[in-house]
This record gives structure tokens, sequence and C-alpha cells, in this order.
């Protein structure tokens, strides 16, 4: 099944090359993209996040040839809301 179905519809487009890092919760579903001079972007998806994660970074590594994504992973929701990383 493909994430781009007819049914979904975009709601944010985020310059691939302007992801710093992703911070992945270990106790829940929540995801933050962290975009350089922008807002950190926070996500919950239950039922997608890995083929998401998976999506922004084989994208991630086909455009952006000069560095590594940073992943970062937290235990508590506290941690996920007090990172910031994009600065």
């Amino acid at each position: 099944m493909s994430l781009l179905s007819s049914s979904y519809t975009v709601k944010r487009k985020i310059d691939i090359g302007k992801i710093s890092g992703l911070t992945v919760s270990e106790m829940s579903s929540e995801f933050v993209i962290h975009v350089k001079e922008e807002y950190d972007y926070r996500y919950s998806s239950s039922e997608r996040r890995e083929q998401i994660l998976l999506m922004i970074t084989r994208s991630f590594h086909l455009n952006v040839l000069i560095r590594a994504l940073p992943f970062y992973f937290k235990v508590s929701k506290r941690d996920m809301l007090s990172d910031n990383t994009a600065n």
C-alpha cells in the first residue's frame, strides 16, 4: 500500500535538504522532524510511522549526499517535548 494514495492530503512540504535530524520515541508512536531555520515538526502515527521514517530516510540519502541524517531516540514524552536540535 502506498502512502501517497488519493485518501491522503499534503499538509506540509519540507525541503529534504533542510532536515537536520529525526527524533523517534521509543515509548510511543511519536517522532519529530528537525528542520534547519524552521520549526521542528512533531507527528504521531501508530500505523505508518516506520513507513514514513523509511521514506524520509531514503529520500534524504538519495538527495543529500554531503552529510548523514542523524537519528535521536527518546524514552519519555518529556524528552520529546523539550528536545530542539533544529537550531
